[in-house]
């Protein structure tokens, strides 16, 4: 099947980055914290960039730093009011829609969701709000560009190889692919950490957020 047509078949599923306290054995925050640590090296170590994605973090990571003025990110977060972390959030996720081309038309953050946060392709992202207030680490800042990121990849998977990106055909298949049988973690959440296009958008992320 053609790239194109495989875009086509794929427009309309949303990817979103799933977190889920309710996994089995590990309901709480940090116990989740502590099972992704425990694969990070062996899943995030596959992470490529692509196309135009290392001047898109670098332009990323220097509107972050602007935005808590060069100090440091954790310790400028961890003494923020739920208020000025949400303040801050929707500051970033402007900044950062515009630099990677996004369109972000809606910011919500929810009491109910069991996902640090998702992304639509009508233009909503969302974050939780009760991780947003137990966050330490900056997990729901990376979210910001983790969630980008799959706006970038639904963007690219629409456009074919015109897409703005420069992302080659062969990356765009993938994707593409991912999205068809895609897995939202209910089931198997290592499985779901180790798609590419998760690996994909945690990777750039953690880019952004490391500078």
């Amino acid at each position: 099947m053609e790239p194109i047509t495989l875009a086509l078949l794929a427009v309309g599923v949303s990817v979103t980055y799933i977190i889920k306290v309710a996994i089995k054995n590990y309901n709480t925050a940090q116990q989740l914290r502590d099972i992704i640590n425990k694969h990070t090296n062996y899943i995030d170590a596959t992470y490529e960039p692509h196309g135009n994605d290392l001047q898109m973090a670098a332009a990323c990571t220097e509107s972050l730093n602007r935005n808590f003025k060069g100090e440091d990110i954790l310790s400028c977060w961890n003494k923020m009011s739920i208020d000025e972390r949400k303040q801050k959030v929707i500051t970033l996720t402007k900044e950062a829609a515009s630099i990677m081309g996004v369109e972000v038309n809606n910011i919500v953050f929810d009491e109910s969701t069991t996902r640090y946060g998702s992304y639509s392709p009508n233009g909503t992202i969302c974050f939780s709000e009760p991780f947003l207030a137990c966050d330490s680490q900056g997990e729901i800042i990376r979210t910001i560009y983790h969630e980008l990121k799959h706006g970038t990849q639904e963007k690219a998977i629409q456009a074919g190889t015109n897409n703005p990106y420069g992302y080659d055909t062969p990356t765009l298949v993938v994707w593409v692919e991912n999205n068809l049988k895609y897995e939202n973690g209910d089931q198997d959440f290592l499985f779901y950490y180790g798609q590419q296009i998760e690996v994909d958008a945690r990777g750039f992320a953690q880019s952004v957020f490391q500078g």
